[in-house]
């Protein structure tokens, strides 16, 4: 960058970010810090990318003939629909043409879990049998804003589009059963669908009341007993005290168990999609308290002891500002996911240091019991209490839940399967 060409540099980069809703880092040589630049009068034109008029107009009429001639549609949410601020014309969509609705791991958005079509979570062949016979077996799967990684195709293992049709609608290009139509933005191709669709017959859903959507369903709620916690019972606790508002992050274990996990509408819900990337949830956690659209709403994370390792810091920053949170730790001591790939092969580097995670609170600088209070739960009772006791938070609570270290939620043992090499 120079003086000369940074004016032209810095608008491309904010209107890259814009669009591309990502973060932007620029760094300015220091000898043109100080340095003066012409600036244009007029307001910066934030779109400039726009959809191909032809490219949008075949695209549409591509996706609309194969939908004409279908019967059963499924619809799988991504994580762009939430980006691009796009969840209410896709829930549009899904009503308009009676299709089926399933969410991923990256793109967790309650909306769609509870509403009506719902058909659960899709991770290629780590889906429920429902979930995966209403995604892969309906006349059209239809994937909007999803993104072909790891996770969402559960380690690749999803068979969208084999032998059935299919839409694929990414950020910037759409795939209509193998031909791409570059250049048609996920933006402008949701609401041409919408005008387009008006005049096709509504379908037939797959699902039945009674088919199993979650691993951890509200309805498998169950009267607490004094056994140790395990996974598997744990998360049905935590999808019973999710409420309608709640504001959900999770880190690699705890996101990795709460995609599972079915929440109530009304919900927002983040994690470490795409990589499963260790601590950076907590990170984005201690940011997104702060949102505006995180005020006056109950907010809480839950972290895997391995994730929390490299993050931890963080506690001092949400103390500092007085923040009602709630902080779960899963202590296994160690990556448990990364203990299942191999079960019963003990391997070192898959043991943390234990830490007393209740007692992080005072060690970052809170007093406990006034902005700060730490709590431990081995059994299914004393969660269930600690649960109650936090209805409402009130301070930073950290609550560490012990666990066994090779205890493992069912679904997660087929995954880890899938990661093995």
């Amino acid at each position: 960058m120079s003086a000369e060409t940074a004016a032209q540099e810095i608008d491309d980069i904010l209107r890259l970010s814009y669009q591309s809703k990502k973060p932007i880092y620029l760094e300015i040589p220091y000898d043109i810090q100080t340095a003066k630049i012409p600036v244009a009068n007029q307001a910066l034109d934030l779109m400039m990318h726009q959809s191909s008029d032809d490219g949008l107009k075949a695209a549409v009429d591509a996706a609309v003939a194969v939908l004409k001639e279908s019967r059963t549609r499924t619809v799988v949410t991504g994580h762009l629909l939430q980006r691009e601020k796009l969840i209410e014309p896709a829930k549009a969509l899904v009503e308009m043409l009676n299709a089926g609705v399933a969410t991923t791991f990256v793109g967790k958005i309650s909306d769609f879990e509870g509403h009506p079509n719902a058909v659960g979570l899709y991770m290629g062949a780590m889906s429920n049998d429902a979930t995966l016979k209403a995604v892969e077996s309906a006349d059209v799967s239809i994937a909007l804003g999803m993104s072909f990684n790891e996770f969402d195709t559960g380690v690749f293992t999803g068979n969208m589009g084999t032998d059935q049709h299919n839409i694929w609608v990414d950020f910037d290009q759409v795939t209509v059963d193998g031909t791409v139509f570059d250049k048609v933005y996920l933006r402008d191709f949701l609401p041409a669908m919408i005008s387009a669709v008006q005049s096709i017959e509504p379908g037939d859903l797959m699902v039945g009341k009674d088919d199993r959507r979650f691993c951890f369903q509200r309805s498998d709620a169950f009267a607490p007993t004094d056994a140790p916690l395990t996974i598997d019972r744990l998360f049905v606790q935590f999808a019973n005290y999710a409420n309608e508002g709640d504001v959900f992050y999770g880190d690699t274990g705890g996101y990795i168990n709460g995609s599972q996990a079915e929440f109530p509408v009304g919900m927002d819900i983040y994690g470490v999609g795409n990589w499963g990337s260790l601590g950076a949830g907590f990170g984005m956690f201690t940011g997104g308290v702060f949102a505006k659209e995180a005020e006056g709403r109950r907010k809480y994370m839950i972290s895997g002891d391995g994730a929390f390792h490299m993050t931890a810091q963080e506690v001092s920053t949400l103390i500092k500002y007085d923040i009602d949170t709630v902080i779960f730790v899963l202590d296994n001591s160690g990556y448990g996911a990364e203990r299942q790939i191999y079960p019963g092969k003990e391997r070192s580097y898959n043991n943390t240091p234990v830490w007393n995670y209740e007692e992080l609170g005072s060690a970052f600088g809170g007093v406990k019991s006034v902005n700060t209070k730490g709590y431990v739960a081995r059994t299914e009772k004393e969660m269930a209490e600690v649960l109650e006791q936090l209805s409402e938070p009130k301070g930073v609570n950290i609550v560490r839940i012990m666990l066994d270290p090779w205890d493992s939620a069912s679904f997660n043992v087929k995954f880890s399967e899938a990661l093995r090499h």
